[in-house]
């Protein structure tokens, strides 16, 4: 399991044993599309982050080409939480990752 915090994001592998990924623009953090490699190599299935990271992402990269290059089937539901979600961010997240999101705050 994934958990995106504001110290960055957790993970859980097989073993239980938990890792974690600095946020924001650190070392091997290119592009928009680092967000999606993270969550393709681990499997995310549920995530949990604050809308400032999809307004940052949807920035970057408005049309989702990043998101293209990476199988992230295993989310299946996106909560944002920490302040309120504007609309055309929800919407824009909703439609490109094609699961439920709620808006947390």
């Amino acid at each position: 399991m994934v958990r995106k915090t504001t110290a960055g994001i957790r993970s859980t592998d097989e073993q239980g044993f938990y890792r974690w990924f600095k946020g924001g623009k650190s070392v091997r953090v290119p592009d928009a599309g680092t967000f999606w490699r993270i969550l393709q190599q681990h499997g995310v299935k549920v995530l949990f982050t604050a809308p400032t990271t999809f307004r940052a992402i949807k920035k970057e990269d408005p049309d989702g080409v990043f998101k293209k290059k990476y199988d992230t089937a295993s989310l299946k539901f996106l909560f944002l939480a920490g302040e309120r979600c504007d609309v055309v961010t929800y919407y824009w997240a909703r439609n490109l990752l094609q699961v439920p999101v709620v808006d947390h705050w």
